[in-house]
């Protein structure tokens, strides 16, 4: 039995523009992710600037910054002795 369609029935048609919706929502999301994450980051350089110890506010800084990450379900910033410290210390050298 052949299936007949109506004039406007385009079923092949809606999942490319399902899967289109999609990856829109994703890049949606993601510059969302990446503008909430660059305001965390830059809150974070912020508060160890002004902060005036210059021994102990690194642990604190980064304890609120993870909890900002935490309340935006976003993963924690673990930082690991090595290539991780030091990409970390780049962020108090460049440029604002």
């Amino acid at each position: 039995m052949e299936k007949i369609l109506a004039k406007n029935d385009n079923r092949e048609g809606l999942l490319p523009m399902k899967q289109g919706k999609e990856q829109e929502s994703k890049k949606t999301y993601d510059r969302k992710n990446i503008e909430v994450c660059n305001f965390i980051k830059n809150s974070h350089i912020f508060f160890e600037k002004l902060h005036p110890f210059e021994d102990g506010n690194g642990r604190t800084g980064r304890i609120l910054m993870n909890l900002q990450k935490l309340n935006e379900e976003l993963p924690l910033l673990i930082i690991h002795e090595g290539e991780e410290q030091m990409e970390y210390y780049k962020w108090f050298k460049e440029k604002r």
